[in-house]
């Protein structure tokens, strides 16, 4: 089913959704540089946001976290009101006046939200209402940004993805959402915006431990090869927490996709990670393929089975709109409507490894 993919998604697909708190199994090791300033961490409670969030704490650095969850923050983050006089602030990054008081005094923002799809029972992908790419990804991040600046913030750092050079991808396909498209659209928004920015765009978000990895960057999803398309959710945490904590001339103005080799060695001088993603150089590689070499592939795998028009009856692909216009006898139709169903739980299981999966979290990296 997967084979036609491209390998960062395939990897990224077939990754495990680990439900245990990663933040206890992969800790981050802490960069050398503390600082006074303020750092607003969006997203807080997923499961990057939290890694990110606690590491942080740990150095003393003075770090707030946007949650959209109280009780989901007091088990992640170690908060004990978990409100504003503790830095956690409950808000929706889709209403503005939620975020002005959050960032008030924030000398730097961290953008981890993200749109979360969810599934039918007969596979096909939708978006909750108020919870869709162009409301979350790119009208939600603008407005953490304009609310940014408003405040004085002096950088903000996004975590994106990588995959977002294909048009009308897999990932777009899904609930019909484009969410690659409105991440990019969020990417270009941020870096016309004025305010320094580091743009992190990782391949397929894994829960290995982290730091011992050697991690990978690069441009434009040239990335390869396919066993190097995952990067731990801990190794992008201890990304950020250098480009927060190292002076902003490494990191400012950074645009880079960033995957790992899980043969090592563990990467450990981030001002020369950062340098090496402002060259285009070093750990790059062309993929040695034409860039959209598996687009049509990819879009007419998923079109079969989530985004053309079904049989009502038996969920066939292709031509029939109605229960009356399905050629298959009822036999036929059964055994047809079981197969869909297993097809779309597989999918289900592994798309979800993509994303946090916490339903009231979708929001959330």
């Amino acid at each position: 089913m997967l084979c036609m993919m491209k390998p960062w998604v395939v990897v990224c697909l077939c990754a495990c959704l680990v439900c245990a708190r990663a933040e206890l199994r992969s800790p981050v090791v802490l960069a050398k540089n503390t600082t006074s300033q303020v750092v607003l961490v969006t997203g807080a409670t997923g499961r990057t946001g939290s890694l990110l969030y606690n590491a942080l704490k740990a150095q003393g650095v003075d770090v707030r976290g946007l949650v959209r969850n109280a009780t989901k923050a007091r088990e992640r983050l170690r908060c004990n009101k978990c409100d504003p006089s503790e830095g956690i602030f409950v808000g929706d990054i889709t209403q503005p006046a939620d975020l002005t008081a959050p960032m008030v005094g924030v000398d730097k923002l961290v953008i981890l939200t993200s749109s979360y799809p969810l599934q039918y029972p007969n596979g096909t992908w939708y978006y909750a209402p108020g919870g869709s790419p162009k409301e979350v990804d790119f009208e939600g991040q603008n407005n953490q940004v304009i609310a940014a600046l408003k405040a004085g913030a002096k950088q903000a750092l996004l975590v994106s993805s990588m995959g977002t050079t294909e048009p009308d991808s897999y990932l777009d396909l899904l609930g019909n959402g484009h969410v690659s498209f409105y991440k990019l659209n969020a990417e270009a928004s941020l870096m016309g915006s004025g305010m320094p920015f580091t743009i992190i765009k990782p391949s397929g978000l894994v829960d290995d431990s982290g730091n011992q990895r050697r991690l990978l960057v690069g441009h434009n999803d040239d990335l390869v090869p396919s066993q190097m398309m995952t990067v731990p959710r801990a190794d992008v945490a201890r990304t950020l927490l250098h480009a927060v904590t190292l002076e902003e001339e490494h990191s400012a103005g950074l645009r880079f996709d960033l995957s790992s080799d899980p043969a090592g060695p563990a990467t450990e001088d981030f001002a020369a990670l950062f340098k090496e993603a402002r060259s285009w150089g070093g750990q790059t590689r062309p993929s040695g393929r034409g860039k959209h070499s598996g687009a049509r592939c990819i879009s007419f795998h998923i079109a079969s089975h989530a985004f053309v028009p079904w049989c009502a009856r038996c969920n066939t692909e292709g031509v029939y709109h109605d229960a009356t216009a399905c050629p298959l006898a009822d036999e036929e139709c059964t055994a047809k409507r079981v197969e869909r169903a297993r097809e779309a739980d597989e999918l289900a299981g592994e798309f979800h490894a993509l994303y946090d999966g916490e339903d009231d979290q979708r929001f959330a990296r």
